[in-house]
């Protein structure tokens, strides 16, 4: 099972007037898809209606019912019915019943133990947050403020997306970085928030100086995204992310239909070896996302191998700054091998 991103894993209640509000939520692509599969496919509308958050690893949705008695209530929807089955009756029962496991097609190694760094991430946001003041105390004396987990989020980022109004606090009194964005929308805290709609902690991220009209890679502002919060607020030039290379190892956990080789594989390339990594940046119609890198050297052992390579991909066709000619990377990067390994 694979769960869409959605507001980075933060649980809680959401308000929304219209149901094409759900459009501003990093999972508006499913939202979309399955709108269309109703229209096209199933010709028929749900009542009531369903939000997909994830899928089976095929083609069914596993989905949030929006409203009426059953509101907050998990449901499986066949692909081939659009017929719903009640799974649990909320997300919290629906996660507490999952068992915790990695897709195994492109990761063959075991999964290490969580370090203090993660202790320091999952006390601020994600699943079951712990909400500890004196642990994130404890964090900020140790220098955590600033740092970014591997999906680029940091505490405060994490503590505005699950409602942790003394811990954004906290942070903001330490002097955290409210313009750190996330590695894989582009997103800042005051995003987060904005997506929460949870507007104190708006208003306490805007006196601490974060940009309303800061852009994620989609060109989406937190004051787009909720304006009725921003009135007053001066408005700036959006200011748009900087291209970033992409995990793929996240890219895969995300989309079950996105393959990658082995994590065996991808560490031990060859130079002479061409590799497709994924650069998100500004999107546009003439832009794309993968960059074709043929490997020129390595250095390293496994699994801490880092790979410097040539961009074969014409540079105005991808989100790298003109002038770039090598990127270093490493096997978390890599989505596809061109010469793949003979069995």
């Amino acid at each position: 099972m694979c769960f869409f991103p959605m507001r980075k894993l933060a649980l809680g209640r959401v308000e929304v007037d219209d149901v094409q509000e759900l459009r501003t939520w990093p999972l508006h692509c499913a939202w979309d898809d399955l709108q269309n599969d109703l229209k096209k496919l199933y010709k028929k509308e749900l009542h009531p209606p369903l939000l997909p958050i994830g899928t089976d690893g095929l083609t069914n949705y596993i989905c949030v019912t929006l409203a009426g008695a059953d509101a907050g209530s998990i449901v499986f929807l066949d692909h081939k019915t659009a017929k719903p089955s009640p799974l649990a009756p909320s997300l919290t029962a629906f996660l507490k019943g999952l068992r915790k496991r990695r897709r195994t097609d492109h990761w063959d190694q075991e999964a290490p133990a969580e370090t203090e760094s993660e202790k320091w991430f999952s006390n601020c946001g994600g699943w079951f947050p712990r909400h500890d003041l004196e642990e994130l105390r404890k964090g900020i004396r140790t220098g955590c403020l600033n740092e970014q987990d591997e999906y680029g989020n940091t505490a405060l980022s994490l503590a505005a997306s699950s409602g942790w109004t003394e811990g954004v606090e906290e942070l903001l009194k330490a002097g955290a970085d409210t313009e750190i964005r996330d590695f894989r929308e582009g997103e800042t805290a005051l995003h987060e928030a904005a997506q929460e709609r949870n507007e104190s902690i708006i208003r306490m991220l805007i006196r601490a100086g974060a940009n309303a009209d800061a852009a994620n890679h989609w060109g989406i502002t937190p004051r787009s995204i909720l304006p009725s919060a921003f009135r007053g607020v001066a408005r700036k030039e959006p200011k748009l992310p900087s291209p970033r290379i992409q995990n793929a190892e996240h890219l895969a956990d995300h989309d079950p239909r996105f393959r990658i080789p082995l994590r065996s594989e991808r560490e031990t390339l060859r130079p002479g070896q061409a590799v497709n990594l994924y650069v998100f940046g500004p999107q546009s119609k003439t832009k794309q996302n993968t960059v074709k890198v043929r490997i020129s050297s390595k250095r390293g052992r496994r699994p801490n191998v880092r790979y410097v390579g040539t961009i074969e991909t014409p540079l105005e066709h991808t989100h790298l700054p003109n002038g770039t000619c090598e990127m270093e990377f490493g096997p978390e990067h890599v989505a596809t091998v061109y010469v793949p390994r003979k069995k």
